[in-house]
């Protein structure tokens, strides 16, 4: 244990997180002072106001750089990680015009909808907001990968105390939400500029060299993973956090978005001392780790008890004192901001811990589960509004909104846990995303056929198991499905995907293109069975768990091709059939046995080493006892009595 504590300290990762603390714990220090100033210069309903403003910039921010920002981590190269730094400030560009756009075109109905009409002439502003902080990620995750961590906390310096030293002043002249917009504004400019005046002046000559239209869009298309599936999760993510505001606005009026903004910020001040700071340096850590296949599990496992056992003690005297604290801080008319904080911060607590679990997917390349997962969040959390709003109170429909966003981020943590001890140490062999790895029908299909395999994708992802139950209730059992595919000269691409899906969740691969002469028994069902797509297998077959039945592509070997089983095969668990050889019919093949020459019929199989033993009249049928004490056997696809069987 003593030792143990030099070689942390000591360590590049815990300097990086000091560098970035450091920087952080200075702006939150100066935030948290200008606090209660500002809560005694502006009215509850001027904040609503400007919270409802921070959550339509919010939602545009998340998106401003498609994630591309993201995946600046993990290029090897820095040359392709300039590249993304310059499809970034792109996509920030399109992004904020359509939202000026937007912004002209349904600023009046929007105003409308949140019963706020005094934010309307202030949406001017959202597309220079959203530029300023797709900007601000980009030169973030930038100086990240260049280990520059303190050019981050110098800009979160300058943005704290730029944006409330412009709001403080002008609540002084004048109290108006275009004072704390302005003041946002003016924080978001000093802070991208600061940013920006580094990275040109030791960078450039890199980045100027690394633009080029044809690598920028070759290696846009290898990251295309991340707008693809990142974005909708980041937007989902955002939303999900935005829309209380919005919502409650519509229910309760902009005073209650006022003391629920001031509840979030009160929590999330403290914790962002330390999430700012970690989320950058671990996002680069686990990429460096994931690239040199250490041990991504037990640094994940390391953080995630690190982080709940930093926010327990903080998060129980929130729970205790948060009115008390609220009121006395910021003043009486604040006591309700402090009830809200009171269980805010339990699930702001829980989202907290599980910054790991997100990293650890987006490094995985599991941004379509984590997609799921936002999908699902960001419908409970509208339901909870929705329902508290309809017949409750609005502190009840905060305490709603809490408890999905608890469940939610336990439930993230718990998957990120248990994949991660399946995976073990990182695989780095053939995923680089330059190189595609994907034959056949992508490779021959035009853009209209990718979009659709895309969209059947991402239905299948979304929705599988209710899909499969409906497929399986419409054909009766996964082998009339299988049968239906075959018999189609062009299957439906959403069945196959379906289909395939099913299997991929058992561990399994069996293509519906392999030629069954007959509906084989599963005595384990088809858990971790690998059938290769030309083997041709005879009818009342008998396929154990873990089976490989597997094709033979080397150049200049024996037995090329795939395997060609006859009927009444029987295949013991493990077993491997590898090759274009001949298993003969009624032939028995041992567990964990290997086989890669012929076997004539009436022959067995088995292991250490394989042995073949010749031998007449095999039974191979697979016999199992029902509940009243009778055998029977599986045949034709059916289970027949055998009354002779004991």
């Amino acid at each position: 244990m003593f030792t143990l504590a030099p070689r942390i300290v000591h360590s590049p990762f815990f300097r990086n997180v000091l560098i970035l603390a450091s920087g952080t714990a200075l702006a939150q220090t100066i935030s948290l002072a200008f606090v209660p100033v500002l809560s005694r210069l502006y009215a509850p309903s001027l904040y609503g106001t400007f919270g409802i403003y921070f959550s339509i910039v919010g939602i545009g921010a998340c998106i401003a750089t498609l994630r591309y920002d993201m995946a600046l981590m993990l290029p090897k190269d820095d040359t392709d990680a300039a590249c993304l730094l310059g499809v970034s400030e792109i996509a920030a560009v399109i992004v904020a015009g359509l939202a000026g756009v937007m912004c002209l075109a349904f600023g009046g109905p929007l105003g409308t909808l949140l019963r706020a009409p005094e934010i309307v002439p202030w949406l001017w502003s959202v597309p220079v907001s959203i530029f300023l902080a797709g900007t601000w990620q980009t030169l973030t995750s930038w100086a990240t990968r260049r280990r520059q961590f303190h050019r981050a906390s110098t800009s979160q310096v300058m943005r704290a105390v730029t944006a409330p030293g412009f709001q403080v002043a002008a609540g002084l002249y004048h109290p108006s939400v275009l004072g704390l917009v302005l003041g946002g504004m003016v924080g978001d400019v000093c802070a991208s500029g600061t940013f920006a005046s580094h990275v040109f002046r030791h960078d450039w000559p890199l980045i100027r060299a690394s633009l080029q239209y044809s690598r920028m869009k070759q290696v846009a298309r290898a990251y295309a993973d991340f707008p693809m599936y990142t974005t909708p999760q980041s937007l989902l993510n955002t939303v999900s956090q935005c829309v209380p505001s919005l919502l409650l606005a519509h229910y309760f009026g902009v005073a209650v978005v006022g003391y629920y903004s001031f509840g979030v910020r009160i929590v999330q001040l403290p914790l962002n001392l330390v999430m700012a700071s970690l989320r950058p340096v671990f996002f680069q850590r686990v990429a460096e780790v994931y690239n040199c296949g250490g041990d991504i599990y037990g640094l994940f496992k390391k953080s995630t008890l690190g982080l709940i056992g930093v926010v327990v003690l903080p998060t129980l005297a929130v729970v205790l004192f948060a009115p008390a604290l609220a009121a006395f801080v910021l003043g009486s008319q604040w006591y309700t901001a402090g009830e809200y904080a009171r269980w805010l911060t339990l699930w702001i607590a829980v989202g907290f811990c599980n910054v790991p679990a997100v990293l650890v997917g987006q490094i995985y390349r599991r941004q379509r589960t984590l997609l799921r997962f936002d999908v699902a969040f960001l419908v409970c959390r509208v339901l909870a509004i929705v329902i508290g709003g309809m017949f409750c109170t609005a502190l009840h429909a905060v305490i709603l909104f809490s408890v999905v966003g608890i469940v939610y981020n336990a439930a993230l943590i718990l998957w990120a846990w248990s994949f991660l001890r399946e995976c073990g140490p990182a695989r780095r062999e053939g995923t680089s995303p330059l190189r595609s790895d994907r034959v056949g029908n992508d490779a021959k299909t035009g853009p209209s056929h990718k979009l659709r395999d895309r969209m059947v994708t991402l239905a299948v992802e979304l929705f599988g198991p209710l899909l499969t139950r409906l497929c399986l209730r419409r054909f009766g059992s996964f082998w009339n499905l299988r049968d239906h595919l075959r018999k189609q000269k062009r299957p439906n691409a959403l069945l196959v995907r379906i289909h395939d899906k099913h299997l991929e969740r058992l561990g399994s691969w069996i293509p519906y293109t392999v030629d069954f002469g007959g509906e084989p028994c599963f005595p384990h069902g088809p858990t971790g069975v690998f059938v290769s797509q030309r083997a041709k297998i005879g009818k009342n077959a008998v396929i154990f768990h873990h089976v490989t039945i597997g094709s033979n592509t080397l150049n200049n070997s024996g037995n090329t091709g795939s395997p060609i089983i006859g009927d009444s095969v029987y295949i013991g668990a493990g077993a491997k059939i590898i090759g274009g050889i001949r298993i003969g019919d009624n032939c028995r093949i041992g567990a964990n046995a290997v086989v890669y020459d012929d076997m004539p019929p009436h022959s067995v199989a088995v292991a250490s080493p394989t042995r073949l033993i010749q031998k007449a009249n095999l039974d191979n049928r697979y016999y199992s006892m029902t509940a009243d004490g009778k055998w029977v056997y599986f045949n034709g696809g059916r289970w027949i009595e055998d009354e002779t069987h004991h």
